[in-house]
């Protein structure tokens, strides 16, 4: 089984941890970590397991092909984000795809219907017609996770609290 160290670093950056907070964790000094993400070096089977049990994965995980990455991601407050939380974002980002894609094989989910003419159009402006091409007249809104997933939106959430991301969206694909 061959592994990946873009797989290890997607996984370390999805629950947001350090290199030594990994290998602390692991039992393996920072260094060595920083071999196996950095320069490729594998890991022995154990250390392997060890990495995989602490960052919640199986471990295969590292065997899989290159992680995708999201296109032209949105942040809610990135100008008071760290890079380490826009890196975990990014992560967990890369890891909803996959999943995502997964259900998408399995199972028939609603075609996206929002509107592409908004883009870039005045907040309240796109509101108020989205609105009405959703029929949702003037009162509040009900549940808007919801709502939004019966458009054909996927709505995931993070397994990382951070204070400095409220929220993000991307496209892949039509999705």
């Amino acid at each position: 089984m061959s592994f990946n160290p873009a797989r290890l670093t997607l996984a370390r950056n999805s629950v947001g941890w350090t290199k030594t907070r990994l290998a602390d964790e692991v039992g393996i000094t920072p260094r060595r970590l920083a071999d196996y993400e950095n320069r490729g070096d594998t890991p022995p089977a154990d250390t392997r397991q060890l990495l995989a049990k602490a960052l919640r994965v199986d471990d295969d995980f590292f065997s899989c092909p290159e992680p995708p990455v999201p296109e032209n991601p949105s942040f809610r407050s990135l100008r008071s984000m760290s890079a380490g939380v826009r890196d975990m974002a990014l992560a967990s980002a890369s890891m909803t795809i996959e999943v995502s894609n997964w259900i998408s094989k399995r199972f028939d989910l609603e075609p996206v219907s929002l509107p592409s003419d908004l883009a870039g159009a005045d907040p309240t402006l796109a509101a108020d017609v989205l609105r009405q091409r959703w029929a949702l007249g003037l009162q509040p809104a009900p549940n808007l996770v919801h709502l939004v997933e019966l458009m054909g939106v996927r709505v995931f959430a993070l397994a990382v609290r951070a204070r400095s991301l409220d929220a993000f969206s991307f496209w892949d694909g039509d999705q």
